[in-house]
């Protein structure tokens, strides 16, 4: 029988959601715009029988994120202790608004390997104005805290900065971003303790197109990192396409009631992975940064 080119070992990289709300209202997010309709928080007991279907897997790297804060879920940390064993790293992006004292001490204990804060804009203000809910000076006194109890510890925590900058229109589309002076200097004791990696704003599946036509869609690749070694898996147990479907347009099954292996191999995963191979992506697919010429998010495009 001929090998059907289009099934794939199992992932490497496991996605879980912990949260899908999200105390911010992010005006470049599908969720901050309310536009997420899978709304929710996992509980413990949908966690245990996930792992139960995956316990005898091992992964190179575990993401405790998706389309939410993470934070909110109070059994986060018994999830990533749990999850541990079984991944070679673990990690979580946050906003770092839930930060407390509490958590610092929770997260530094904790099996995670890395960490990453989202600040976006190149000014504090930028940053507070586009992330709705976020307090800049807040943030990063909390951040600073946990970077000086992590040295106290001798802890190996891994703490990244991501920072998303809006690009104007005359400006070259340089993916190459300098770091902005507002985060050299909140962290400019710490610059060799603390990795800021800088990003284009880019659109989202879903996200409201304000000039569709002005989008290439055309794909200029036919292979997918996502379809082909990430697995993401929502707080209710759906799979998703990858880290991009936020809002659940390409439901790939239920680990709940499936296989990792069923879906993971399974014929809506192997028809995703057969439509790019031909160059002919699924609609969610379709302009996606992955496999299409990048598509940028300006500041006239964010909604209100």
């Amino acid at each position: 029988m001929k090998e059907n080119k289009f099934i794939f070992p199992s992932p490497p990289v496991i996605r879980i959601e912990p949260a899908s709300a999200c105390n911010f209202r992010c005006k470049h997010c599908t969720t901050g715009l309310r536009m997420n309709k899978s709304l929710g928080i996992m509980q413990r007991e949908v966690f245990d029988k996930i792992f139960e279907k995956i316990k005898h897997l091992n992964f190179r790297a575990t993401v405790f994120y998706h389309a939410g804060e993470p934070l909110l879920n109070q059994n986060l940390f018994y999830f990533i202790d749990k999850m541990a064993p079984l991944s070679g790293s673990m990690k979580m992006v946050c906003n770092g608004s839930l930060l407390t004292d509490e958590k610092i001490e929770e997260i530094l204990k904790s099996s995670l390997s890395l960490i990453s804060f989202s600040l976006d804009g190149t000014t504090a203000e930028e940053n507070n104005a586009v992330r709705r809910g976020s307090d800049f000076e807040k943030i990063t006194k909390q951040i600073i805290k946990l970077l000086k109890r992590k040295k106290e510890m001798g802890s190996n925590l891994q703490v990244d900065i991501s920072n998303v900058q809006f690009l104007k229109e005359a400006e070259p589309k340089k993916e190459n971003l300098s770091i902005p002076a507002h985060l050299k200097e909140a962290f400019r004791d710490y610059l060799d303790e603390v990795a800021i990696k800088c990003y284009p704003a880019m659109y989202w599946p879903g996200y409201p197109r304000r000039n569709p036509e002005e989008l290439d869609e055309r794909p200029i690749t036919n292979r997918c990192d996502n379809l082909e070694s990430t697995i993401t898996i929502r707080w209710n147990g759906d799979v998703v396409a990858c880290c991009y479907d936020l809002t659940s347009l390409m439901v790939l099954g239920n680990i709940l009631k499936q296989s990792l292996e069923e879906i993971w191999n399974g014929p809506k995963y192997i028809a995703a992975r057969s439509a790019l191979y031909q160059y002919k992506p699924a609609s969610i697919c379709k302009g996606c940064n992955a496999i299409c010429k990048p598509k940028y998010l300006y500041p006239k495009d964010l909604i209100e």
